[in-house]
């Protein structure tokens, strides 16, 4: 009885101290039901030279030739790979064609050296599994995963990838069935390299926040933007030191419109040495680069498509939409809404009207006229500040800082319209935004979040964007079915025009 006793096996074949320390789905198939049978003792197998046991060595020789051995080839053997049409055969014949795996099968049959020297190069990555490896009706198997032969392990890679799943569904599916030396390394670069992948992969992992420079003093850093609420425009001022924001209502949303307000506001509160938008078209004429010129601030555009850059202008849009829909709706006066919000001191910080004028606003919560102490420093507590919405925002950020891009660097870029296109880096803007020339010639500028270096050519990119075109012949027109009414005719050349591009036409008026 040896049930629940600590049991010690003496044996004279080292691998069977590995064999039994691994788990049954790694160990060769003609082991395992040996492995089934003894597992449930729980036995320490421990090596002996064989002269050490002579007992067993005795009765290793006294067995009975019954004449009913199997040989490694008629035993019974569990495959969970499916080799389906004919891969099998291919298997077979690949495996016996090639000098690797012919090399390979001579010393499972023979035995392994007992150093790694030994063995000849061409197997040489196979040393470290030579307990796992085994063969069976032609094939060979590292545990129950097929060693698939050099020249079938391209058309496994590609069974591998089918369905365009990523690098880790690919790696994971693989280990399920199949091994060869450096499998793992080539599954990555055939993932990496697949155009179709990487035209409709998804954006780069979120970055950590960046924060951006601390201002000293009111009005030192502004942002600015436009936004539309009700049908009507607006455009918005925020300083970043105080937290001081304007808006006003706009009659058209021209450069001089945007510029005007932005005049008004630097005249009251001195002119800021950056201003900050997301380069709109108004921000991006050429009158407000010579506006900005002419005051002598620094322009600073945030990345298209991405508001997040510009985030000090955002987040207070959203506060002025929802102070103008709740003042229309209880018809209140929004200049004193605005007034309020000045008077109202932030977490840990003064109000916005001590900050930006070193004294409180008079409200119709007063009582007393306020003094004006002079102006406390505030850079202390805002960079506190900033560094705990820096510490909410990285929670569960993956990435931390995608790998810079150089000038030259070949890139796929993500357009508007959602498609990734081939492109080269021009030049880098800022730290996280690059100016890409596409392959069309296009010139745009995208934050790295957009941006995604490739190792795959333009030239094998098949992929069609469009699956389907249709051609539509329009209907012949004939002469007479076109009519142009006299003031649609094309002016004559020579036409004056106005700046938009429409001809100046003079009024008719009566020759009195």
């Amino acid at each position: 009885m040896i049930w629940g006793k600590k049991i010690v096996i003496e044996t004279d074949h080292k691998p069977l101290e590995s064999i039994f320390k691994k788990t049954l789905t790694q160990a060769p198939p003609r082991l395992r039901r040996i492995l089934f049978d003894v597992k449930p003792y729980n036995p320490t197998i421990v090596y002996k030279r064989g002269k050490d046991i002579p007992l067993a060595d005795a009765l290793s020789r006294d067995s009975e030739n019954s004449g009913d051995c199997h040989s490694e080839e008629q035993c019974e053997v569990l495959l969970t790979l499916c080799l389906h049409g004919g891969a099998k055969e291919r298997f077979t014949k690949a495996t016996d064609a090639d000098k690797e795996m012919q090399t390979l099968k001579k010393f499972i049959l023979k035995g392994w050296p007992g150093s790694q020297k030994e063995v000849p190069a061409i197997i040489r990555p196979y040393f470290t599994h030579r307990d796992e490896i085994s063969m069976a009706e032609g094939l060979i198997f590292k545990g129950d995963r097929c060693v698939v032969p050099p020249s079938e392990r391209k058309n496994v890679l590609k069974n591998i990838h089918n369905g365009h799943w990523g690098i880790q569904s690919c790696l994971r599916r693989a280990r399920e069935f199949v091994y060869w030396p450096k499998m793992n390394e080539e599954i990555c670069e055939m993932v990496n390299r697949c155009s179709v992948c990487e035209k409709h992969q998804n954006l780069p992992p979120r970055e950590e926040l960046k924060m951006k420079e601390i201002p000293k003093a009111p009005f030192q850093i502004v942002s600015t933007d436009l936004f539309s609420l009700n049908g009507d425009e607006y455009v918005l001022l925020a300083d970043s030191f105080s937290g001081y924001f304007d808006f006003k209502k706009l009659r058209t949303t021209s450069s001089e419109a945007v510029i005007t307000f932005l005049k008004e506001k630097f005249s009251d509160w001195g002119i800021p040495e950056q201003v900050h938008s997301d380069g709109g078209p108004q921000y991006a004429s050429r009158e407000f680069r010579q506006f900005s010129a002419d005051w002598g601030f620094e322009h600073i555009i945030s990345s298209p498509y991405f508001p997040r850059s510009n985030g000090l202008a955002e987040r207070y849009v959203q506060t002025a939409k929802k102070m103008i829909k709740k003042c229309i709706a209880d018809k209140q006066d929004i200049r004193l809404a605005l007034l309020m919000s000045r008077i109202t001191p932030g977490n840990g910080l003064k109000s916005v009207g001590e900050r930006i004028c070193g004294r409180k606003l008079r409200n119709p919560l007063s009582f007393e006229r306020f003094s004006s102490p002079e102006l406390e420093q505030q850079s202390e507590v805002l960079l506190k500040a900033r560094e705990k919405q820096k510490r909410n925002s990285d929670k569960g950020v993956t990435a931390r800082e995608h790998k810079p891009l150089s000038v030259g660097d070949r890139v796929r870029v993500k357009e508007s319209s959602g498609n990734w296109q081939f492109g080269r880096v021009k030049e880098k803007c800022t730290e996280r935004s690059y100016l890409v020339e596409l392959d069309d010639g296009k010139t745009i500028r995208r934050n790295s979040k957009f941006i995604h270096p490739t190792k795959v050519d333009a030239s094998i990119d098949t992929t069609p964007d469009n699956s389907c075109l249709i051609d539509i012949v329009p209907d012949p027109v004939t002469p007479e079915q076109v009519t142009v009414s006299p003031q649609h005719q094309m002016p004559p050349p020579g036409t004056p025009r106005s700046r938009f591009g429409r001809p100046i036409r003079r009024p008719v008026r009566l020759d009195l």
